[in-house]
């Protein structure tokens, strides 16, 4: 009901109602979650291209998170990282990968979500499945760097991150502040692998001869 210029009241038609309002939806969100190292957070570590063994990942980071008590439910689908180092982090590093170890062991069990870096010391959000944290309760995420093994980069390069923020339900920032580093890792000198080749000659006489050639065949590797 609506009351006219004239003072006198009046219905809206039928037709216009009923009038809905907006939905709202309730979730628990802390401020910012605990973070720490987990038991298996690598040190600074040595790394060699390998092309015979392509696609292997290799581990940066281990990460404890843990809600707090102040929060009945927690609700994060994901980590945003900020690179940094002498290497390249796009030409150098092919994918980043986020698995979750709910026990904490440093064993993954599936894969939350992946993703490549922007720009040379550029970040790459990781929003992917949802993950739930109950009062006082703690998960661990695996971070995963794959690297391109058929590329050479300068010996010396390093690589790192910096844990950028935690990523909420709508993959919004509720923790944004370094809170995380992960280890470094540097690039090593390569050793050559010395091999005879299939097509190197089989064992025979030789007579000693002032122009004479020897045949002979390595491959380096």
């Amino acid at each position: 009901q609506v009351t006219s210029a004239s003072g006198q009241a009046r219905c809206l038609a039928g037709a216009l109602l009923p009038i809905p309002s907006a939905t709202k939806t309730v979730y628990c969100q802390p401020c910012c979650l605990q973070v720490s190292p987990g038991v298996a957070n690598p040190p600074n570590h040595a790394w060699r291209p390998d092309p015979a063994n392509p696609n292997a990942l290799n581990l940066m980071g281990h990460i404890t998170l843990c809600n707090p008590t102040g929060c009945p439910q927690a609700i994060l689908r994901g980590l945003r990282l900020k690179a940094s180092g002498t290497g390249n982090d796009v030409l150098d590093i092919i994918g980043v990968k986020l698995y979750l170890d709910s026990d904490c062991n440093g064993i993954p069990e599936g894969l939350i979500a992946s993703g490549v870096y922007n720009a040379d010391d550029g970040t790459v959000a990781l929003c992917g499945s949802t993950i739930t944290l109950n009062r006082d309760s703690c998960i661990c995420i695996l971070v995963y760097y794959d690297m391109n093994d058929d590329r050479c980069p300068p010996v010396g390069a390093t690589y790192r991150f910096t844990l950028d923020a935690v990523l909420g339900m709508q993959c919004e920032d509720i923790c944004s502040e370094p809170i995380f580093t992960s280890a470094t890792k540097t690039v090593a000198d390569c050793c050559l692998k010395i091999e005879k080749p299939a097509n190197s000659p089989a064992d025979h006489n030789w007579t000693y001869s002032p122009n004479d050639l020897v045949n002979e065949m390595l491959l380096l590797r």
